[in-house]
């Protein structure tokens, strides 16, 4: 199931039923229940159109869900006389679940250079916070944006290291005739439950200590008598945007034995 929280600034004017749950919403004019994230999508779920209110959006809301279950999520493309157009879809689980991604229609503009104006036309930023604040250090994320076009064969999915995720999606300009070329955006998404990890697993993996402030910075050390992993932030989902990540490891004076030398082993690169 999922529940929807609307911004207070723009408090929604559906009723929901218990006759469908708390979670889903009631439709007005029949009787079917519909999932929440399906309330103001631009699809007529109930059949009345009671879902599609005019002037209702997607946008600017919070999402939960319960742990396991996907989710869809899906924004209307923006009339030209709205541009410029900007978008927050927060998602929130419990604390210390996490977050899903998975973009599956993504086509946001033009992508150019990864440079300058690399993104012209529009783009896509996740940010592991609320909508409009701060990312919390450590959280790999806020720092680039995403825009052009995705391949749907490898949907491209982004695992989060805390429990919300902001997705902002802001389109200033058509650059196609078909303006479906410019604009399709629809994603799912899930929570993680929470897996306790054995102390054992903290022994055997030490994925080092972050540099205070920094979203990816790492020091690693006594990797001889533990096992060191560099992992990069969100690993194996996308990899942040415009972020350098440093990870140093320390060996210290005597560590290694004579005759003895380090072993890295490279498993994976995307």
């Amino acid at each position: 199931m999922i529940m929807l929280i609307t911004t207070p600034t723009k408090p929604s004017t559906f009723a929901y039923s218990s006759v469908c749950g708390p979670h889903t919403y009631s439709c007005s004019g029949t009787s079917r229940c519909v999932l929440s994230s399906q309330v103001c999508d631009g699809i007529d779920d109930c059949g009345d159109m009671s879902d599609e209110a005019p002037g209702c959006s997607p946008c600017n809301k919070t999402y939960v869900g319960e742990a396991g279950g996907w989710y869809t999520l899906s924004v209307p493309r923006p009339r030209g006389d709205k541009l410029p157009f900007t978008c927050f879809l927060t998602l929130s689980a419990q604390k210390k679940e996490k977050v899903q991604v998975t973009l599956q229609d993504f086509r946001l503009g033009r992508f150019q250079s990864h440079i300058h104006n690399g993104c012209p036309d529009g783009h896509l930023q996740i940010t592991e916070a609320k909508a409009e604040a701060l990312p919390p250090p450590g959280s790999g994320s806020g720092s680039g944006q995403f825009c052009g076009i995705t391949n749907n064969k490898t949907r491209p999915s982004y695992l989060s290291t805390t429990n919300t995720v902001t997705l902002t999606v802001q389109f200033f300009q058509f650059w196609a005739d078909n303006l479906d070329n410019s604009f399709l955006f629809s994603l799912r998404y899930r929570i993680l439950p929470y897996i306790k990890r054995s102390a054992m697993s903290d022994v055997t993996q030490f994925l080092g200590r972050l540099v205070p402030n920094s979203q990816c910075d790492y020091k690693l050390d006594n990797c001889s008598q533990r096992k060191c992993l560099v992992r990069s932030p969100h690993y194996p989902g996308l990899y942040p945007r415009n972020l350098t990540c440093s990870y140093h490891i320390f060996v210290l004076p005597g560590e290694v034995p004579s005759g003895k030398q380090a072993n890295c082993k490279h498993t994976k690169t995307f």
